[in-house]
């Protein structure tokens, strides 16, 4: 019994394994297959790490799980996009650059093999043909420029444009590139030229932006041909300008060797604009040039009322500038004489400054017609009304026209100007050369309270204006001024006569010193003080109240320590006779000795004979009579002289001392 249930159960077995594998086989048969679709699948392909994008997500299971086989299946792209796999993929071409880096390194999406990026790190320099020849990568197309440069010379591993072509070397004939096909070529609106490109894109062949064109040989009067509104995008009027018609652009905008429009003079020569009213540009509708060139500006609205032309009545006549205008007043309507605040009112011209003089005469009373009204300056005020002593009221420093005193002027109160400033009758200028009326000089004032150093402004380059003041070297004294300086008028200060009284003797020196006080000193050949007792005691000679020094008379006392010769030797003549008399006068003197004068003149008041008695004993120059006692001598003085023809002896040769007495006081026998 029991073989025979174990036998059943083996059939049973069997015939279940038989089914299985039956129905199995049925699902891989091709009408059986057919009929089974991803859409009808209920599967997560994430759980398998290998997310479905791109093309996957189309493609059927089988053609990846090939046999039915599931594990295994390659995740990588070349483990099924290439030769020779389990599973076949579309694989790299033939042509395919040469490189051993993964698919997903260039393609890097699941759609499409184009668009793949190509990492050039690390590829070589200059081997970019090696893969760019037409073939493995694009490569110069037909239309390239003719080079034989490396790749790398101009593009970059980024993308081929903007490729900084590298000028350097190119001979310069762009057209041969730049022809439109090759590279960028001229523009259909491009001025008319067929002068070569780097003519003007001369800015490292980087840009054509910023060219300047050569205008030299442009035909003057011919700018319009090129400078047309919306073609060859040469600049051209701006919308503002003023109303111009021609070619003649050249006329205005000159003197910029045709680099810029700035700065441009407008030339109102023009016939153009000499048939044109100045309003037809001039009326405020025209200035878009105002920002560099001005602009032809209107009348502002302040403007004097007048509807005549800007240059017909003669006042903006030059063209160039509004300022600095003559405007005519003889033209004027109506007549300006006394209507001058018509204008002059501070806004349509100048009106009166808040410090003018107070007055409600019309402007013309002062700025009369002699200067035509063109400028106010040198306006002479009439002080024919009474204004006498009146001068502060105007004159008082609040008005800038009107001359007021100056910082430094001399002390002084009340309105009276005119006590000292009486000259010109007021005119301009009047205050100069004006003189000190002392006799209006009322208070406790001195002559220090203005002569002080204080006031000088008024000296100017006339002295004596201003109150002067000692100079340098004036006198020590801190008496005042008109102790010495008595001229009633008090207009000078020269012939001063100085009050010697209260001064101590023999002090002259103190003062009377050479270029020091200004007071009067021994003249240069003065006999010499410096071995006088006293040097300063100029007045043991000077005797005569110190108002002169002519008729001094030499007090010899005052010299103890002088030889006679120190003076009398012919060196101290200046004061002629009644300076140091010496030995050479017309009437010779007997041969001077080594002792002083004084050996013989016994005074010294006079020279004259007698007292002065020769002294032959102290003389030890006497060694020979007969040099002194000579007929022919023509010395000074009384002496015995007698020739040796009637001498009694005739024939002697001896000396006179030989046979007269040594006493020198007689000549006779012994």
């Amino acid at each position: 019994m029991k073989k025979g249930a174990r036998y059943i159960f083996k059939l049973i077995r069997g015939m279940s394994t038989a089914i299985f594998f039956i129905g199995a086989m049925s699902l891989f048969m091709p009408s059986a297959f057919a009929q089974v679709s991803k859409s009808s699948i209920n599967f997560n392909h994430m759980k398998s790490g290998f997310p479905l994008t791109g093309v996957h997500i189309t493609v059927e299971c089988e053609t990846c799980h090939v046999g039915g086989v599931f594990k295994g299946t390659p995740t990588d792209c070349a483990g099924c996009h290439s030769i020779g796999r389990r599973v076949v993929a579309t694989y790299k071409p033939a042509n395919h650059m040469v490189t051993t880096a993964a698919c997903e390194t260039c393609h890097t999406n699941t759609t499409s093999f184009l668009g793949a990026r190509f990492n050039h790190f690390g590829v070589k320099p200059k081997d970019c043909m090696s893969c760019h020849n037409g073939g493995t990568a694009p490569g110069k197309p037909a239309v390239h420029i003719a080079t034989s440069l490396s790749c790398d010379s101009c593009h970059r591993t980024s993308a081929w444009l903007p490729a900084g072509f590298d000028h350097a070397g190119v001979l310069p004939a762009c057209i041969s590139c730049h022809n439109g096909t090759n590279a960028i070529g001229k523009p259909a609106n491009h001025i008319p030229t067929n002068a070569a490109c780097d003519s003007c894109h001369k800015t490292g062949f980087t840009t054509f932006l910023g060219a300047i064109y050569d205008h030299s040989g442009v035909t003057p009067g011919s700018c319009g041909t090129c400078h047309i509104p919306g073609t060859y995008g040469a600049k051209t009027k701006p919308s503002g300008h003023i109303p111009y018609t021609g070619n003649d652009c050249d006329s205005c905008h000159i003197g910029t060797g045709y680099i810029s429009f700035a700065g441009s003079t407008m030339n109102h020569t023009l016939p153009a604009v000499t048939s044109m009213s100045c309003s037809t540009c001039h009326n405020g509708s025209y200035i878009s040039q105002a920002g560099f060139l001005g602009g032809p500006q209107g009348k502002p609205a302040n403007h004097i009322a007048t509807t005549a032309e800007c240059n017909s009545s003669g006042c903006h006549s030059g063209f160039q500038t509004f300022a600095g205008l003559a405007f005519n007043h003889a033209t004027a309507s109506p007549a300006v004489a006394g209507r001058c605040d018509q204008c002059h009112n501070g806004t349509q011209a100048l009106g009166k400054p808040t410090t003018h003089v107070v007055t409600t005469a019309q402007c013309d009373s002062c700025h009369g017609t002699a200067n035509n009204y063109t400028s106010f300056a040198g306006a002479a005020f009439t002080h024919t009304a009474a204004v006498a002593t009146i001068c502060g009221t105007c004159h008082l420093g609040q008005s800038a026209t009107v001359v007021t005193k100056p910082q430094a002027h001399i002390p002084t109160t009340g309105n009276a100007c005119d006590s000292c400033h009486i000259n010109n009758v007021f005119t301009p200028g009047g205050f100069a050369g004006a003189k000190m009326n002392h006799a209006a000089v009322t208070g406790t004032f001195t002559c220090i309270t203005c002569h002080s150093g204080g006031y000088l402004t008024q000296i100017g380059t006339t002295p004596g204006l201003g109150a002067l003041v000692q100079p340098s070297g004036h006198i020590v004294t801190s008496a005042s001024c008109d102790n010495c300086h008595h001229d009633t008028s008090y207009m000078t200060f020269a012939g001063a006569v100085y009050d010697h009284s209260g001064v101590t003797p023999t002090t002259c020196g103190t003062c009377h010193i050479p270029g020091t006080s200004g007071a009067k000193t021994a003249p240069a050949g003065h006999i010499p003080m410096t071995k006088m007792s006293n040097p300063n005691a100029c007045d043991s000679c000077h005797k005569t109240g110190y108002v002169s020094f002519a008729g001094a008379t030499m007090n010899h006392a005052a010299v103890p320590a002088y030889q006679c010769v120190d003076c009398h030797n012919g060196s101290y003549t200046s004061q002629g006779t009644t300076g140091a008399q010496w030995t050479g006068s017309a009437t010779p003197h007997i041969p001077l000795s080594t002792q002083s004068c004084n050996a013989c003149h016994i005074g010294t008041t006079s020279w004259a004979y007698p007292p002065e008695k020769m002294d032959h004993v102290t003389n030890s120059n006497v060694t020979n009579c007969k040099t002194c006692h000579n007929s022919s001598a023509t010395y000074l003085g009384n002496m015995t002289k007698k020739t040796l023809g009637n001498h009694e002896n005739s024939t002697t040769s001896q000396d006179c001392i030989s046979c007269h007495a040594a006493s020198y006081t007689a000549w006779n026998s012994p």
